[in-house]
């Protein structure tokens, strides 16, 4: 497959940070609703503290001081759930986090500093609330049951992400799904790449598709030349590299963790970051993600809980390629 046009040149040294943005900062500037967690109490799976855009926005100056220079935000679009990976309405930044307003203050002081933005693209389903779902579900002659797997064959009468029920999967075969997504001028990657964002983090992106990854990537850099297209890929990353920029490059995590529990020597897994290198290339390495945790997986202490081992895994973290 050929290489993409003028690759985000900046990704290479970029300092990444992740937020999950129910739970970084609330804004005194936006009200709230009655029902929240209390900030300092313990998480629930489905209460809401409260986070929202303007208070990242008016902590910049600390993730500055850092050393940050890109953000990578989980879902930000309106949706029934406190992490936002089920989708209501692509088009609507969630009201909780102060709606496209606060989106547009938050990029613009982001980009005062320097600091560029990624946001992250659940495409592959969308939460059961979504106005495309619920139509198809409701009227059997709808033309939007083309835009999802519905049938009595499948566990719920349609398609869903893992089985789980509130996450039906969208059909991307659909020409007319693709075009909504990434295809059209008005399609929700390229409004808001043209509305300031700097790119997407593409969540399950190993079932979106080789194909679909390349088109949506071209879209991408079409409507903004220099825009980063990275895909949540868990196994190798040698046959993704040409379907998007680059990777969230969980085997370098693996080589990682297992150097810091004593499980490889240091020439063992020296050797396999280079075979990775030459398999996948440098340049899509470069570019990719080296997350030693998230949102998918344990917390560091509880994967290294020697002080050590962590010290270790986050020294390399900050000096192999990517």
């Amino acid at each position: 497959m050929a290489a993409f046009n003028e690759p985000p040149a900046w990704v290479a040294d970029a300092v990444l940070y992740q937020i999950f943005p129910d739970r970084f900062a609330r804004s005194p500037r936006l009200e709230k609703p009655n029902g929240l967690e209390h900030w300092d109490s313990p998480p629930t799976h489905h209460g809401y503290k409260g986070g929202d855009l303007l208070g990242i926005a008016e902590r910049l100056d600390y993730l500055s001081d850092l050393g940050i220079t890109a953000l990578y935000l989980n879902p930000i679009f309106r949706s029934a759930s406190n992490h936002r990976y089920h989708t209501h309405d692509y088009y609507q930044v969630d009201p909780l986090l102060g709606g496209n307003e606060a989106f547009v203050e938050f990029l613009d002081a982001c980009h005062e500093r320097g600091i560029r933005v990624v946001l992250d693209g659940v495409f592959n389903h969308v939460g059961a609330t979504s106005p495309w779902f619920q139509e198809a579900m409701a009227n059997p002659d709808s033309s939007w049951r083309e835009w999802f797997y519905i049938g009595d064959e499948y566990k719920h009468g349609y398609r869903a992400w893992v089985n789980v029920k509130n996450l039906p999967e969208i059909n991307l075969d659909n020409p007319k799904v693709r075009g909504r997504i990434w295809g059209d001028e008005d399609s929700v990657v390229r409004t808001f790449l043209r509305d300031g964002a700097d790119g997407w983090r593409l969540d399950v992106a190993f079932d979106i598709g080789f194909q679909y990854l390349a088109e949506l990537t071209q879209a991408a850099h079409e409507t903004k030349p220099g825009s980063l297209i990275i895909g949540e890929i868990w196994n190798y990353p040698e046959e993704w590299s040409p379907s998007c920029d680059a990777v969230i490059n969980f085997y370098t995590r693996q080589i990682i963790l297992h150097l810091a529990h004593d499980e490889v020597s240091g020439a063992q897994a020296g050797r396999m970051i280079d075979r990775q290198i030459a398999d996948a290339g440098l340049e899509p390495i470069l570019k990719s993600w080296i997350v030693l945790d998230n949102h998918d997986t344990e917390r560091l202490p509880e994967l290294l809980p020697e002080k050590w081992q962590r010290r270790l895994a986050q020294a390399l973290q900050f000096t192999v390629p990517g």
